[in-house]
């Protein structure tokens, strides 16, 4: 957890956005695309990575801590009995436009967290979502509200249950809100049966 706090969440950053570029060249290179220019004839790699451009959410849960790192939009939450709450406040920009892997030294625009794994009863749910779910709400408190129904659907139901389900609902919910489209992961931890799911 020191290494995280200290200088880890850079570290990881510069990794990804390094090692992301260098795949995407590789790709592009690979499958024979055209490489544009630049005005003084090298490689233009902007253009390349334009074309591949992506937002990233990732999630790290041990026993004792959680670390969370985002680039882009996209929503990251901590779910528990009758509280749905953001593990990283996403950095919103107006409009559609958001940080991408695509941009110069896009590591700088990282935003990452640590916390420690609250010490309760019961189950705990961690929930990745890209932004077409929480767009598809009036505000944050009809999400929130969504995301607490989760919650409960998994405590009454079970994980596989919801699982089962989770294609129509998104769907549900994509059709009668935003229209993109929405993934959305759960990572269920009960520190009490000692499962996680």
């Amino acid at each position: 957890m020191t290494y995280f706090n200290r200088t880890g969440d850079t570290a990881i950053a510069r990794a990804i956005d390094k090692e992301w570029k260098r795949r995407v060249e590789k790709a592009h290179k690979d499958n024979k695309r055209e490489v544009t220019q630049t005005e003084s004839l090298e490689k233009d790699k902007q253009d390349i990575w334009r074309q591949y451009g992506t937002t990233l959410l990732g999630l790290v849960i041990t026993p004792a801590f959680y670390f969370a790192f985002q680039l882009g939009d996209g929503d990251m939450l901590l779910l528990r009995q009758d509280a749905a709450e953001a593990i990283i406040k996403s950095d919103k920009i107006l409009g559609t436009e958001t940080h991408s892997l695509s941009r110069e030294e896009a590591w700088k625009k990282a935003l990452s967290s640590v916390g420690h794994m609250p010490d309760e009863k019961g189950a705990l749910a961690f929930m990745i979502a890209t932004d077409g779910f929480s767009n598809s709400y009036s505000d944050e408190a009809a999400f929130l509200q969504a995301c607490k129904e989760y919650y409960t659907a998994i405590q009454e139901h079970g994980i596989n249950a919801v699982s089962n389900n989770l294609k129509n609902w998104l769907d549900e919910t994509s059709e009668n809100g935003s229209g993109d489209d929405i993934t959305v992961m759960f990572a269920v931890v009960d520190k009490e049966k000692g499962k996680r799911g």
